[in-house]
């Protein structure tokens, strides 16, 4: 029988950075480039290296307060020094070597609390319950490996060969090697779990730790498993994303707290140069916040079609507003959701028998004023929806725009003494004409759920001058090239620059507004 001793050393969770499973670029922030718009946050583009980085801080900071706690403590007995705080305590970098709480074993309990530090603090480490739950009960976590040299049969497949490679963590649960690898490999590669795996001895508690697992399994269930912890780590990490952008493996550190994407928009850039916002996910929506989008997503996007059937075939309740199909029959309706009686024609009271107002042809004007706001509104939404159906349109015409440019961009190189560099004016003004249209189309949605203000107006405004500039720079960008060819490159450059600057300025006005509490909606009445 073979026999393997693996001597435990205080093991940090690492990756191979020879083989990197991010790609590895320079860390990207905003902080590089000039001092912060009003619509802009603080971001940054992790590499591999510096989200391991982060990791592995986490890890040994919560080694190191849990090694606190243990000190603290009267010899395990969860008894702690009065007046000292376990959230305030500092410590040094070798005290957790002494304590017994290693990196290895606070990375198990980080990842059986999804990597929540405050879970841990609340739920593991309350008086007398470190020890136990490290020690003598709960999750035991395990630090050695160790291979037996003696008389076994495997309680999964059965099998007692004497000669058999047999593997336990320090549970003493013994299985052999093939049995052990087929186990982790189910866990991982099968299930996709990115947490400490139990021992497979049914009933036990015990937790491999990351060297067993790493003595066990091949190189590639290896690599995935610990794939699968950095994705847990991110996907559980508020002010961590991964970039939505496909085939792309880069992370967006950004802290902008859930809450505040009430009055925050918070736009990133990966370094794959795909935009988005980081609340959300979604592709660039400002100056919509994530709320308006999910609004108009959820409840109104495909609704034009429906919407036209309902204001011809339906009228609302005058009491609950609900949606009511007259099929037939007299003018006397019944709501099926408050139960309350009216007139079709009129949509006044209905006492029973003939409608008094309606025989009188008496229209309650009250009523009638309803129902045309109501119609109003299914128009004002057909308006907005049409107009954002127009720059979405216009948005995937982009690939065919760039390809023209980039033509011209190659016969001016031809015609003249430019380089490439030269020429990349001409794809500065589409890249600027794209954002716009962008910003544009999401300015109908702001404008849609914007409650009537002089604040809305002077967004209106706002939103005109910029449909208008980038409809300009659209009409000098298609037109034939002009003579003299620099002068008219310094129009294109100054048209260009004009239009970037509208942009910022509406978003900056917007975000502002938002912060400050300006920008009132009315979303619970609109479609």
């Amino acid at each position: 029988m073979y026999t393997f001793d693996f001597h435990v050393t205080n093991h940090v969770l690492s990756f191979d950075l020879q083989r990197p499973l991010l790609s590895t670029v320079d860390v990207l922030s905003v902080d590089d480039r000039n001092i912060l718009k009003a619509h802009e946050v603080n971001f940054s583009v992790l590499t591999s290296k510096r989200l391991i980085e982060s990791q592995e801080n986490i890890i040994k900071q919560t080694a190191r307060i849990l090694g606190k706690y243990d000190m603290l403590t009267d010899h395990g007995t969860g008894r702690a020094e009065k007046g000292k705080g376990l959230k305030s305590a500092t410590l040094s970098d070798t005290c957790y070597l002494t304590l017994g709480v290693s990196p290895n074993t606070a990375s198990n309990i980080l990842r059986l609390a999804d990597w929540n530090q405050d879970k841990i603090y609340d739920d593991y480490i309350g008086p007398s319950q470190l020890s136990s739950i490290i020690i003598n009960g709960g999750p035991r976590i395990m630090s050695a490996s160790q291979l037996y040299q003696q008389p076994f049969t495997c309680h999964i497949c059965y099998d007692g060969d004497p000669d058999t490679t047999t593997v336990s963590a320090g549970c003493n649960h013994r299985f052999c090697m093939e049995c052990y690898q087929g186990y982790l490999s189910q866990k991982i590669t099968d299930e996709g779990t990115s947490r400490p795996i139990k021992c497979p001895e049914h009933g036990c508690d015990a937790y491999l730790d990351d060297i067993t697992l790493e003595c066990v399994v091949d190189e590639v269930v290896l690599n995935r498993y610990k794939m699968l912890q950095i994705q847990a780590f991110v996907n559980n990490h508020d002010h961590l994303r991964w970039c939505p952008a496909p085939d792309c493996d880069y992370v967006v550190e950004c802290h902008v707290l859930p809450r505040s994407l009430v009055y925050i928009v918070p736009t990133v850039q990966c370094a794959c140069t795909h935009v988005f916002c980081f609340g959300c996910g979604l592709p660039d929506h400002r100056p919509a916040t994530c709320g308006i989008v999910k609004k108009w997503t959820t409840t109104s996007v495909g609704a034009s079609e429906n919407l036209q059937w309902i204001l011809k075939n339906t009228r609302e309740c005058p009491y609950c507003h609900v949606d009511i199909e007259k099929n037939g029959g007299c003018d006397h309706m019944t709501c099926g959701k408050c139960h309350r009686s009216f007139c079709w024609s009129c949509l006044d009271v209905h006492h029973g028998g003939h409608c008094p107002t309606h025989s009188r042809h008496a229209k309650n004007e009250a009523i009638r004023k309803a129902v045309l706001e109501r119609e109003e509104n299914v128009k004002t939404f057909l308006h907005h929806q049409a107009l954002y159906k127009e720059y979405e349109d216009q948005a995937t015409m982009s690939p065919a725009m760039y390809a023209k440019v980039e033509a011209r961009m190659k016969l001016l190189q031809q015609a003249t003494d430019w380089s490439w560099i030269d020429v990349q004016f001409l794809k500065n003004a589409l890249d600027a004409i794209v954002e716009c249209r962008t910003t544009l189309k999401w300015c109908f949605l702001f404008s849609y759920y914007l409650a009537e203000s002089s604040q809305a107006t002077l967004f209106a405004f706002e939103r005109k001058d910029l449909e208008k500039v980038t409809t300009d720079l659209v009409e000098l960008l298609e037109a034939p090239m002009e003579i003299p060819l620099e002068k008219w490159r310094v129009n294109m450059m100054t048209r260009t620059a004009a239009v970037k600057r509208q942009r910022n300025t509406m978003l900056d006005d917007v975000a502002t507004g938002l912060l400050d509490g300006v920008w009132k909606f009315n979303m619970a009445n609109k479609w």
